[in-house]
């Protein structure tokens, strides 16, 4: 039973996401699947519905996840490619995805779906660099 008001329309599905956000391929499998585990029992203590639904951290996943996915009960996952949207659009399962957020100017807006700015593509390029910097 919901213990909040977070109650939706039946045909929104309600999803996974993870915990604390962390990229499921950098971390250990009973890592992936306390962050998963959590996640989904705080949508079931709020919503009183059970998802069965995972949409992948930063669009990354392997097959461990998958098996392990499927352990929790999971039927459901997909993953997003980050940048502009493409016309026409990719042919994957990977939904294509931009960073939108309310405090926004329209002319900002605009810019991110024309692909000319982009903070969180920057943003997560720069990680890359960093992490492998040592790396030649």
């Amino acid at each position: 039973m919901a213990t909040g008001g977070c109650a939706y329309p039946p045909w929104m599905g309600v999803g996974c996401h993870g915990w604390k956000h962390l990229d499921g391929t950098a971390i250990t499998i009973e890592e992936f699947r306390a962050n998963l585990t959590r996640c989904k029992a705080t949508i079931e203590m709020h919503t009183g519905q059970s998802p069965d639904t995972v949409a992948f951290t930063w669009g990354h996943f392997n097959q461990r996840m998958l098996d392990e996915m499927a352990s929790l009960e999971m039927r459901h996952a997909f993953s997003c490619i980050h940048g502009a949207i493409s016309y026409p659009l990719r042919q994957s399962k990977a939904i294509e995805r931009i960073d939108i957020r309310p405090e926004l100017m329209i002319e900002d807006f605009e810019a991110i779906v024309r692909g000319d700015w982009d903070y969180l593509g920057m943003l997560q390029y720069t990680r890359h660099l960093l992490r492998n910097r040592h790396v030649r």
